[in-house]
């Protein structure tokens, strides 16, 4: 049962910093200052090593990205932005309701 729980716990972190993933690694600074033309040597090898050096560099992204990501969410959980968020959207949509109290 305890494997279970952790696979759990595995799956919903990654599946939550999936997301982030993607996000870092298509940011225009991140792309164009680090990742743009940083494979052009790779079409010069042949089919077989540039499949793995395609499937390399993709893990090595995800891996350095996911990082980036958990870092990310320590801070924000630190800082208590989700609490903060949940105050305010609170806040807005109380301002949102008619006479009547339901949402416009």
């Amino acid at each position: 049962m305890k494997f279970q729980k952790k696979r759990i716990e595995i799956i919903s972190v990654l599946s939550a910093s999936s997301f982030g993933v993607y996000l870092i690694h298509a940011h225009p600074l991140v792309y164009d200052h680090i990742l743009n033309d940083r494979y052009i040597w790779v079409a010069k090898l042949s089919t077989f090593r540039m499949i793995m050096v395609a499937l390399a560099a993709a893990f090595s992204i995800f891996i350095v990205c996911l990082g980036i990501d958990l870092v990310r969410a320590k801070i924000f959980l630190k800082l208590g932005v989700k609490d903060f968020l949940t105050y305010w959207e609170s806040r807005l949509l109380e301002g949102k309701k008619d006479d009547k109290g339901t949402k416009s």
